[in-house]
């Protein structure tokens, strides 16, 4: 607090070793002299700190509510990272899956091609053509599962 002239109290509290405030041209005090504000100025003072206060409670409250949001996502975020690694282990599995299909196609198509045509092969033609499709409807649902 900066001391005014006009806002200097005198406190004379005894005796002193010193002349009086009437005696004397320059005041002397025989007591601490309190500096204070003036009334209004105390009020505003208050209200400030009064202010302040309910801003720092609604600082604080903001602050514990974001540390409850971070820990919130950062629980999400682990579950999301658990399923990215079952989902990649999956899509590694379909993958195989596939190329142990796409293979098992060929040999097919291979041994169909090298088969000579006989009455007899006709028949195995037939299963043959009947495995040949559902290895391909069982890899058309792989891939399904993939772009999923």
């Amino acid at each position: 607090l900066v001391a005014q002239p006009s806002k200097l109290m005198h406190w004379n509290l005894g005796p002193s070793s010193t002349p009086s405030r009437a005696n004397s041209t320059l005041p002397t005090y025989d007591a601490p002299v309190i500096f204070g504000p003036d009334p209004e100025h105390r009020a505003s003072v208050s209200r400030t700190v009064s202010d302040l206060s309910i801003r720092l409670r609604q600082v604080h409250a903001r602050v514990e509510g974001l540390l409850k949001d971070r820990d919130h996502h950062a629980k999400a975020q682990l579950t999301f990272l658990e399923e990215l690694r079952e989902l990649k282990r999956s899509d590694e599995v379909l993958r195989a899956r596939i190329t142990e299909l796409e293979q098992e196609n060929e040999v097919l198509r291979t041994v169909k091609a090298a088969t000579p045509e006989r009455s007899g092969a006709a028949n195995n033609r037939s299963g043959s053509k009947e495995r040949i499709d559902e290895l391909v409807i069982e890899i058309d649902r792989c891939l399904a599962l993939l772009q999923n």
